[in-house]
């Protein structure tokens, strides 16, 4: 060592560089690098500082150890890291902190996981792995395992190596961050790592963290858009504001001799409902459909619209809105209630093929 270190202090050299060392003064202050000005110290009258040379280490690879002291002051503790197959921590304490460059996404093929796996086969070069990258395995039990730190970075490599084992069988999907120019763009982000410094999301299907974009566009997808529809009072808890929502199956298609009757549905805040019902083959069958509200204190159905009986085949459309001209058997003027359901009576005992589906209008 070239510098002459002042009385009483104490030089701890990094393994991995020789020429980085930790100087801890005798008054309790220290100095990070490969020099030693004096009088240009840091953390000055503070307590006196004791640490092992066994606790020296770069920020080389995810999942450091919590005593590994420059992980921690450059790190991100995430309470313990990956569990292991008895579910207790592996003490992976500590990840580096990501640019939002670094946070772009990529994934691959793997062989499926066995537990007990020390390594990945991947059925195509992962070439962005880095040494103690965290991966993240799905699409069974996700879990993370961390690379080897002494993993060489290789373009045809297909079997990484693992500083940690598997826990989960079953999982065919690794994923893991590289770089990209413009980050992540909208893509979705995982959580290792992060110190967000833009406005993020917490996509609770997926488990991912995901940016947020501006509506400029129609028929958008939804993930990565930030949801602020007006939350509904019901009476008890409140419901997402919906839209017209024209997707609801009552009675599937088929052929049917006795009385039909939809589960209950929900209606969040439609004001009305159009409901049809198709027949395919009537034969000799007959069929009357009925629409229902539901007395929530007594739990009974009432009768809002009743069809008049469908002989032939002809599909039939029923309306229940407010305002709506009234026709007989096919439209009235009310409002859908909360809960609802249609029930379709077979007027005798002969066959009939036909289908409900229901759109809720707002």
């Amino acid at each position: 060592m070239a510098n002459t270190l002042p009385t009483g202090s104490t030089a701890i050299t990094d393994p991995n560089d020789p020429t980085r060392q930790l100087k801890v003064n005798a008054d309790g202050s220290f100095n990070i690098g490969n020099s030693n000005p004096n009088g240009q110290t840091t953390m000055a009258n503070s307590s006196p500082v004791v640490i092992a040379s066994d606790q020296w280490k770069t920020g080389s690879g995810d999942g450091a150890g919590q005593t590994t002291i420059l992980e921690e002051l450059l790190g991100l503790y995430n309470s313990g890291g990956p569990v292991d197959s008895t579910g207790k921590p592996q003490s992976l304490s500590i990840d580096r902190i990501r640019s939002w460059q670094g946070k772009a996404q990529t994934s691959g093929t793997i062989t499926s996981t066995v537990a007990g796996d020390t390594q990945l086969v991947f059925s195509v070069a992962p070439k962005t792995i880095m040494p103690g990258q965290l991966i993240r395995l799905t699409p069974g039990t996700t879990e993370y395992v961390k690379v080897s730190e002494s993993y060489a970075v290789s373009s045809t490599a297909t079997t990484i190596p693992l500083q940690t084992a598997v826990v989960n069988s079953g999982n065919t999907t690794a994923a893991w961050d590289i770089f990209a120019v413009n980050g992540p763009s909208t893509g979705g982000v995982l959580p290792t790592g992060l110190l967000p410094t833009v406005l993020l999301a917490y996509d609770t299907n997926a488990g991912l963290l995901r940016t947020l974009t501006t509506a400029s566009v129609d028929g958008a997808a939804t993930t990565p858009m930030l949801e602020v529809s007006p939350g509904l009072w019901n009476g008890a808890t409140a419901d997402r504001q919906r839209g017209n929502l024209d997707n609801i199956s009552l009675v599937a298609s088929g052929a049917y001799t006795t009385i039909q009757t939809s589960a209950d549905q929900t209606n969040y805040n439609g004001r009305g409902v159009k409901v049809v019902l198709d027949m395919t083959t009537v034969g000799t069958g007959s069929v009357t459909l009925e629409i229902d509200g539901k007395d929530p204190v007594s739990g009974k159905y009432y009768a809002i619209l009743t069809g008049a009986a469908v002989t032939t085949n002809v599909t039939n459309i029923y309306t229940v809105y407010p305002g709506v001209t009234v026709a007989a058997n096919a439209a009235v003027s009310d409002a859908l209630p909360r809960t609802w359901r249609v029930k379709v009576t077979a007027n005798n005992a002969n066959p009939a093929t036909y289908s409900v589906g229901a759109s809720v209008i707002v």
